[in-house]
């Protein structure tokens, strides 16, 4: 009986019992740093500006795009104010997400400063910025603004 006692000591024996210990102690590292990577992100505006489609001098109808962290699908919300009217933006998932948000407005021109607020809020928290823009004419395809 001693024998086999000694025998589970040996070099041999052993191994089993390490591994045990040391799979337990990456365990108890890991576990933490998993749970913490798993808090969502608190949203970030990375960038906003105003614009309108077409080429007309004068515009009655702005879009505000707001450039975020966090798309949609991550439980980001953007709301944008101007001119005293709050809306929910449309969210878009991209490498950058974007939202956009359509006003009605009095008459404005290429380069009018137009100001508003945009706020980014998810379960982690809210972020919110206050701007003035020069309104931008955009092309059709809304990718690049004109001068």
């Amino acid at each position: 009986m001693f024998d086999r006692a000694k025998r589970g000591l040996t070099s041999a024996g052993r191994w089993p019992v390490i591994v045990a210990v040391v799979c337990a102690g990456a365990l108890f590292v890991v576990l933490p740093l998993t749970s913490a990577g798993a808090r969502p992100s608190k949203p970030v505006i990375k960038t906003e500006e105003v614009g309108y489609f077409g080429s007309a001098t004068v515009t009655h109808q702005v879009n505000v795009f707001v450039y975020s962290n966090l798309g949609p699908r991550a439980g980001n919300h953007v709301t944008v104010c101007l001119g005293g009217k709050c809306k929910a933006a449309q969210g878009h998932n991209a490498r950058l997400a974007w939202y956009a948000a359509s006003f009605s407005t009095r008459g404005l021109h290429m380069g009018d400063a137009v100001k508003f607020t945009a706020t980014a809020k998810s379960s982690a928290g809210q972020t919110s910025v206050s701007v003035t823009k020069p309104l931008l004419c955009m092309h059709n395809d809304g990718s690049t603004p004109q001068s």
